[in-house]
């Protein structure tokens, strides 16, 4: 990934813009490049832009941004401790399925995101499709220590 200037960055595929969007209650909105001076009714959100540059052909683009409410499966899923994530981290590892390092953190982090993105897409139905996943999964994590596969040694370290 090349670094094009401050505020965007390019790969062979797409420009990623980096900007702050700023809002009021009041409905005003502004678009800066550099971190904004708020004013106490003002929030302000950082947003990264992915443009596939195979939309420069097109001569006009639009695009809607949505910030997701934090709902009760959000939170269920954003407060899970890491002695409930580890277990299915291990699962993915042990199944080859995903390359995680042996920490926590990254246990975790590979959970939430996985877990955060079932929510984002099936709504309260996450769990249904986490569960059918997490079976297979663990079947397969399964099958290879019986096998004498195990994929852990290699991302230890």
């Amino acid at each position: 990934m090349s670094a094009s200037s401050k505020h965007h960055r390019s790969t062979p595929t797409e420009i990623l813009y980096s900007l702050w969007l700023t809002f009021s209650q009041d409905g005003n909105v502004r678009l800066n490049r550099e971190s904004p001076r708020l004013s106490p009714d003002e929030r302000a959100m950082r947003v990264e832009v992915r443009l596939p540059k195979a939309l420069w052909n097109i001569p006009q683009l639009s695009a809607e941004i949505t910030v997701p409410e934090l709902t009760a499966d959000l939170i269920e899923v954003l407060g899970m401790p890491n002695f409930r994530t580890g277990p299915m981290a291990h699962a993915f590892r042990n199944a080859g399925r995903a390359e995680i390092r042996s920490k926590c953190e990254d246990e975790q982090a590979f959970i939430l995101h996985w877990l955060v993105t079932l929510v984002l897409e099936h709504g309260t139905d996450w769990r249904r499709h986490a569960g059918e996943t997490l079976t297979a999964v663990i079947a397969e994590a399964k099958a290879k220590r019986e096998r004498g596969l195990d994929a852990t040694s290699a991302l230890d370290g």
